[in-house]
C-alpha cells in the first residue's frame, strides 16, 4: 500500500535524532530548515555534523550512548540512525509504546515515515519518494524536476499570488474564490 504523503509543519517540535553520522546529517539539515526543536545524541559526532548543529542554537547534544528511556521525553519524532542495529530497534519498540513517529534511514519496514527528496523553487515545495527502494533515483528526478519547473514556474510568480487566507476575507463564496484563485494560477504559469 501506498505511503500517504504530508507536509507536516514542525516549527517548535520536539524531534530526537540518534546518531551523529551521514544519515544524522542528512535528516538535521531538513530539520533545521523546517524549524524542529532537535536532541542529538550521539557517542560522536561527524564533522559535518559538528558543524551543522554549531549553527542551530536550538539543538541540544548529547555526547553519550542512546538508551530507551531517553524517548521517555515527549517528542513527536524520532530518527534512530546509530550503527546498532539493536539499539536501534530497542528504540523503535519504546517510540511505539509512546506513540512517537519513528522515521528511518536503512529499513523502511521499522519506520512509520521516510523523508523523500525534496525541491524548492518559487515557494514551491515537492517531495519525491520511491517507498525507499532508491533514494537515488528519487534524488535524480528531484533534480529533472527542479530545472523544469524553473522553466514553468518564474520565481516570482508564486509571491504575486493572491493568498487563499487573503481572498477569504473579500471573497465569501467558495465556488467564486476558487475560480479566482485557479485564474489568478493560470496566469502565473509561463
Amino acid at each position: 500500500m501506498p505511503p500517504l504523503p504530508l507536509f507536516l509543519n514542525m516549527e517548535g517540535s520536539p524531534v530526537l535524532v540518534v546518531g551523529g553520522g551521514r544519515a544524522a546529517f542528512l535528516k538535521l539539515r531538513a530539520l533545521f530548515r523546517a524549524g524542529a526543536q532537535v536532541t542529538v545524541i550521539a557517542r560522536s559526532l561527524s564533522p559535518k555534523v559538528a558543524a551543522l548543529v554549531a549553527q542551530n542554537k536550538t539543538c541540544t547534544v548529547l555526547l553519550r550512548k542512546a538508551t530507551p528511556r531517553d524517548v521517555l521525553v515527549r517528542y513527536r519524532l524520532l530518527f534512530p540512525l546509530t550503527d546498532d542495529e539493536t539499539l536501534n530497534a530497542r528504540l523503535v519498540e519504546a517510540a511505539r509504546a509512546k506513540r512517537i513517529w519513528v522515521g528511518g534511514s536503512g529499513d523502511p519496514a521499522r519506520a512509520d515515515f521516510a523523508f523523500g527528496a525534496t525541491l524548492d523553487h518559487a515557494g514551491v515545495r515537492v517531495a519525491i519518494s520511491t517507498g525507499g527502494v532508491s533514494p537515488v533515483l528519487a534524488r535524480m528526478l528531484a533534480r529533472r524536476l527542479k530545472a523544469a519547473l524553473r522553466d514553468l514556474l518564474p520565481r516570482t510568480s508564486l509571491a504575486a499570488l493572491p493568498s487563499r487566507t487573503a481572498m477569504r476575507a473579500h471573497v465569501p463564496s467558495s465556488p467564486r474564490r476558487r475560480a479566482r484563485l485557479a485564474r489568478a494560477a493560470r496566469q502565473s504559469l509561463v
